[in-house]
């Protein structure tokens, strides 16, 4: 039996996720996975730069847990079949087709940020939007899976903060799956800004930059329709809206 947390799905109904590390020359890779129901075929499309992560002994034994904002590779699957993956090394955009040719951009130009306090509560704020308002971390511990759900602004989840190895710069975007609109073109999400502004980068199918789209605060795109675009407002409350937009 097979156990996944699905990453994407295609307009055939295909299912994408990541699953097996890379070779022994890239043992930070994951690699990306797709299983045909048609067929029950699952066959490998590319590979990704995972989180870094720790490991922690002590008497009890073996801690493993990301590092928060580590260079991560973003990827996505257009309706169409093909993947695309936002490499973080030098932010350029691959695209691979179905059979498998690899189309690659030039890297997207950006600025690195330093990470001081409000972009870890930035990031404590993202792990939020899929905890319902609370913040869910997973760690390994001696090869089993531990959950904490946390409150943000708690005094718990302020040491929790501070017990993560954190690097030094912000990494061009965020780790979020890359979303794919009707247009093919991929959105590319960034950091939040100190403002709270979220940018999205909007590179076509050569991995060519052609808009930059901006959301205020508490907004998130979440998927595409015909010409129109939604995304979601998280209150105070932990309370999720879905709203809809015209697709710029």
């Amino acid at each position: 039996m097979l156990r996944a947390i699905p990453h994407a799905v295609d307009g055939a109904g295909r299912i994408y996720f990541g699953g097996l590390r890379g070779s022994a020359a890239s043992p930070d890779s994951m690699t990306i996975l797709r299983l045909d129901f048609d067929t029950d075929a699952v066959d490998s499309v590319g590979v990704f730069k995972r989180a870094t992560i720790t490991m922690e002994f002590s008497d009890r034994g073996v801690r493993t847990r990301p590092v928060p904002l580590s260079p991560t590779d973003a990827w996505g699957v257009a309706a169409d079949g093909r993947v695309v993956v936002a490499r973080a090394g030098d932010y350029s955009v691959e695209w691979i087709a179905t059979d498998g040719t690899v189309t690659r951009g030039a890297p997207t130009p950006y600025t690195a940020r330093r990470i001081g306090r409000a972009e870890k509560m930035a990031w404590r704020d993202m792990q939020a939007e899929i905890g319902g308002g609370l913040t869910v971390r997973d760690e390994r511990v001696n090869g089993e899976i531990r959950r904490t759900v946390l409150r943000p602004g708690s005094r718990e989840d302020e040491a929790e903060l501070d017990s993560y190895e954190w690097p030094a710069f912000l990494p061009p975007f965020s780790d979020r799956p890359i979303l794919v609109d009707g247009a093919g073109r991929a959105w590319v999400r960034r950091h939040r800004e100190t403002d709270g502004t979220l940018q999205y980068d909007l590179l076509d199918g050569i991995g060519a930059a052609v808009l930059k789209v901006g959301l205020d605060s508490q907004r998130r795109v979440v998927g595409f329709g015909d010409a129109t675009l939604y995304a979601v407002r998280m209150d105070g409350y932990g309370l999720q809206y879905l709203e809809r937009y015209v697709l710029p």
